[in-house]
């Protein structure tokens, strides 16, 4: 698959769980989302994983060091600036070469409207540690084709080979090889000739597979001898100054795809490496995307003159941050805008990824500006007292409380026969109810601290 850039997918290789990246500026490319995920979305909550490609963007007028994530040449988001940053020189290499990463993620859509676009879109892969991106050995064969990433396997026999090995070994301790795979004859005590898989790296033997696990390959083996190529297999090297061990992680014959035996694609020769390089451009200049125009149905704004009702914190507008890939994104919004329900409704996120909304109902008239709120459907009150700690000291708080409830309410129970069986479960289910309550209080100071910006439904 070639991307709308010209560039082809380079597939990471990944031996362990990397780095967690998360894709940012999915709110102004929803409208690709939807064309990849399809439109009107088919429930509240979608989850699949799909192949993402990494291309730099050196023309990018906000940022020429942006790197883009896309789908079918479709633009998703990019990269933190942070991350980008770490992960340029070698992505910018696999440009100048013609190439891409390929990396397969997760996006997950979850949204509490079915019949939105996708403004809660999440789209997350892990990505090897900057530097580790390609194998230590590049100077391989231009007839090499490399079995795709597949099971472990032990390599027998390398310790025999230290002396070659120990030149490969990175001072981390841990690097990632381009291994050969070569059919071999051992002559047995009757004569018999009985063959396995050698294992070499640069053209010398560091190892060899044992019997059975040579009969996963053997067949690979010899068909890339009658295409002409080299077979080769990703390595993983572990070692010190004393010792090293190997092993393949490569797809067995059984596992290979009718595409890939027909083909036997050969694999990418990159540029030298250099401290810069010719990326060729690839900027999309996309209007945003976002997920709801704030100005079509809703014009109206609630000031402080319309609103005497609400308290004075949220008559202000949010500033909303610039982004440096979407050069036409609004740089304010109101924090309540209009609703037909007559609500005023907020967005969070939850530590754990869940979105929260939260709807504003306004004073009640009661002392120390008493307000009240929706928490996903369910009513809290919020007092000048309850605005003197934070949302994080409300959760902290809440959690040794109902700890303290849970050990005390046990112990009644257990200690003071009958009326502990009765005194004991009310205490422990006072403590879970003040927890819900301050963690609901928590959601809503959060909203008139951040003054979340509304998503809203279309």
């Amino acid at each position: 698959m070639v991307d709308s850039s010209g560039l082809e997918p380079f597939p990471a290789m990944l031996w362990r769980d990397f780095n967690s990246v998360e894709v940012v500026g999915t709110y102004y490319h929803t409208k690709n989302i939807a064309s990849i995920l399809g439109f009107p979305p088919r429930s509240k909550y979608i989850h699949e994983t799909l192949p993402f490609l990494l291309v730099p963007e050196p023309d990018n007028p906000h940022d020429p060091m942006a790197i883009s994530v896309r789908n079918q040449g479709k633009l998703l988001g990019y990269l933190s600036r942070e991350d980008a940053r770490k992960y340029a020189p070698e992505l910018h290499r696999l440009a100048a070469s013609g190439y891409a990463l390929e990396i397969r993620g997760d996006i997950r859509r979850q949204s509490s409207y079915s019949n939105t676009w996708y403004p809660d879109t999440n789209i997350r892969f892990r990505l090897p540690d900057p530097g580790t991106l390609f194998p230590l050995n590049l100077s391989t064969p231009r007839d090499l084709c490399v079995i795709p990433h597949g099971r472990v396997a032990q390599v027998l026999k390398e310790e025999d080979h230290f002396d070659h090995l120990f030149d490969y070994v990175p001072p981390s301790g841990e690097g990632s090889l381009i291994l050969t795979l070569h059919e071999y004859q051992r002559t047995l005590k009757n004569g018999q000739h009985r063959p396995y898989v050698e294992v070499r790296l640069d053209g010398e033997r560091v190892g060899e597979l044992s019997h059975q696990t040579s009969q996963q390959f053997l067949d690979a083996v010899r068909h890339a001898r009658d295409m002409d190529r080299t077979l080769g297999a990703y390595g993983l090297i572990k070692g010190s100054a004393l010792a090293a061990e190997l092993t393949i992680h490569a797809q067995r014959s059984s596992e290979l795809s009718d595409d890939w035996v027909k083909t036997m694609p050969t694999y990418p020769r990159l540029v030298p490496e250099s401290d810069t390089y010719d990326v060729p451009p690839a900027y999309q200049n996309e209007p945003p995307q976002p997920a709801r125009d704030y100005t079509k149905k809703n014009p109206q704004k609630y000031t402080s003159a319309s609103t005497p009702d609400l308290p004075s914190s949220l008559y202000t507008r949010k500033e909303f941050p610039k982004s440096s890939f979407t050069p036409d994104a609004p740089e304010t919004i109101i924090d309540f805008p209009d609703r037909t329900d007559d609500e005023r409704t907020a967005w969070l996120r939850s530590p754990q990824g869940e979105l929260i909304r939260v709807a504003i109902k306004g004073l009640t008239g009661k002392p120390e500006n008493e307000t009240e709120y929706t928490v996903n459907g369910k009513t809290i009150f919020i007092t000048d007292k309850d605005r003197q700690h934070t949302p994080a000291e409300h959760r902290s708080g809440v959690t040794t409380a109902m700890t303290v409830s849970i050990i005390v309410g046990i112990i009644i129970f257990l200690l003071i026969p009958i009326i502990g069986w009765i005194v004991g479960p009310l205490i422990i289910a006072s403590g879970v109810k003040n927890r819900t309550r301050n963690t609901l209080q928590a959601y809503a100071l959060e909203a008139e601290e951040q003054r979340g910006v509304n998503l809203g439904d279309d």
